[in-house]
């Protein structure tokens, strides 16, 4: 139940307190609100209105006997709420979204068993994000039963690798949105922190404390860190294509999403060639034109791993010609990128996606110009792909 507005809140407080005992118990779910969003930043927990809020909503948590989800939107003023929610133990779920202040001595008093928790973060101090260090030190009390852990940002890693006593052995899913601060000691710490993760990893962007001149070494140290803690299979990874170079992951993956953004390019094949999943799903920008395809792009090593297939193929197209930021011919463009997948031998299906990025030098200029894209035939593309890979069931 989504409670945002004054309204929502007095209607749900009584309906349910119509029929306390028929209504209060199923009760499974709560997005609690913002109280800022309702009175305003001036408001606070002197004010009347303020204090009816938090009145209710505790009212409420103490009748939801049987609560599994909550989400908090914010942390600060609502510390009755708060209170309330730690004492419970019926929470499988809790999202929080921190702003201003600390949620850690919060979080460590949970009594819950959670089972997934998601943290997002607004405006807050660096000394008060998440790290690994606040993670170790302060979550604890979820380590036996967390199997699903969201972050927003992973702000930096301040503890050493053989510091770390506390182990989330039941988590299996990770996502960080954003890692700031990777360097030669993350891996380590993500596999220490969580051995047991086997369903997906999900580290959209990374962000590398050093430069392009120590990725080769970073690499090999996390290779070597892998031959004695790795984990044991991946269902997804999510990560662009520097980063699953970085972390040259030594399980086997079955599904790997990436993006390969112009700059990053070169990262991929030496990622594949070390470890291919059996699907694959990456977006490539092309801004070079037919020079974006020279060398192997999904090299043949290993491609004996790799079934399923999805390339969106992101072009840089302007207008008027001598704009244009790539001058691709679609038959010498198709032709190279079949020669690229032509060695992929046990492909079963292949989703090829084409997206053209259109810049317009005149933005008045005339909406009824024919652009490059019209060029494309993409049903003479399907069966010359599926002419020359033979065990292609699937084209789409």
């Amino acid at each position: 139940m989504r409670l945002s507005t004054e309204e929502s809140i007095d209607g749900f407080y009584r309906f349910i307190f119509a029929k306390e005992a028929a209504r209060a118990p199923y009760i499974y779910g709560l997005k609690l609100p913002d109280p800022e969003n309702l009175y305003g930043s001036d408001f606070g927990p002197s004010d009347p209105q303020f204090r009816t809020l938090n009145d209710r909503l505790v009212t409420i948590l103490q009748a939801a006997i049987h609560l599994e989800y909550i989400f908090f939107p914010i942390t600060d003023n609502l510390d009755p709420v708060l209170t309330i929610a730690a004492k419970m133990t019926s929470l499988c779920e809790l999202s929080i979204y921190l702003i201003y202040d600390s949620p850690w001595e919060f979080l460590s008093t949970f009594r819950s068993s959670l089972h997934s928790l998601d943290i997002r973060e607004g405006d807050i101090d660096d000394s008060e994000s998440v790290s690994a260090g606040r993670l170790h030190n302060h979550l604890a009390n979820f380590a036996p039963t967390l199997e699903v852990l969201k972050l927003q940002y992973f702000n930096n890693f301040d503890i050493m690798p053989s510091f770390m006593t506390t182990q989330f052995t039941a988590v299996r899913s990770l996502t960080i949105s954003n890692v700031i601060l990777f360097d030669h000691l993350t891996m380590e710490i993500l596999l220490r922190l969580f051995p047991g993760l086997d369903r997906t990893l999900d580290l959209d962007t990374l962000q590398p404390t050093h430069g392009e001149d120590v990725y080769l070494d970073w690499r090999e140290v996390n290779k070597d860190v892998q031959k004695t803690r790795a984990w044991p299979r991946l269902d997804r990874v999510v990560c662009e294509a520097e980063g699953v170079f970085l972390m040259a992951l030594q399980c086997p993956i079955r599904h790997m999403e990436t993006r390969v953004p112009c700059d990053q390019k070169r990262y991929l094949a030496p990622a594949l060639r070390h470890n291919y999943p059996q699907r694959l799903h990456c977006v490539v920008t092309f801004v070079d034109g037919l020079d974006d395809l020279d060398g192997e792009l999904f090299p043949s090593e290993g491609a004996e791993r790799l079934t399923h297939l999805s390339m969106v193929a992101r072009l840089e197209v302007g207008w008027p010609p001598k704009f244009r930021l790539t001058q691709i011919p679609w038959p010498q463009f198709r032709d190279k990128m079949i020669a690229s997948l032509s060695h992929l031998r046990r492909l079963t299906h292949l989703r090829l996606v084409f997206h053209y990025d259109v810049f317009q030098h005149d933005p008045e200029s005339d909406p009824t110009l024919l652009y490059a894209t019209d060029e494309a035939d993409l049903q003479l593309a399907a069966t010359e792909l599926a002419r020359t890979i033979p065990t292609l069931q699937y084209v789409f």
